[in-house]
């Protein structure tokens, strides 16, 4: 079943992308050899508490993190590590950002 979202949902969701955004902007700018994806955890855990939202993702069927960190060979939904990033690491972040509801 498809379900339509109001003006008022589809404005939230915007406002939320915006943040996610803004988010990303962020990770990029911290992405350089030597860094892990365990601080990236770190760091969005703040931003998001910082910007009044939180990390959707966190708890769903029991995962434990804010964002799911891949590198290389791992196709999807990696955990944070701590191990650090060298250079040519294939890096992606992804997650999901409550704002408002």
């Amino acid at each position: 079943m498809i379900v339509l979202k109001t003006k008022e949902e589809i404005a939230k969701m915007r406002e939320a992308g915006v943040l996610l955004a803004q988010c990303h902007q962020e990770i990029e700018a911290m992405l350089k050899p030597g860094v892990t994806t365990w601080e990236i955890e770190q760091f969005v855990e703040r931003f998001l508490a910082e910007n009044g939202a939180t990390p959707e993702q966190k708890g769903y069927h029991g995962f434990p993190y804010a964002t799911c960190a891949s590198i290389n060979e791992v196709m999807c939904h990696g955990f944070p590590a701590k191990n650090p990033l060298k250079d040519g690491d294939i890096v992606t972040i992804d997650m999901v950002v409550n704002l408002n509801g």
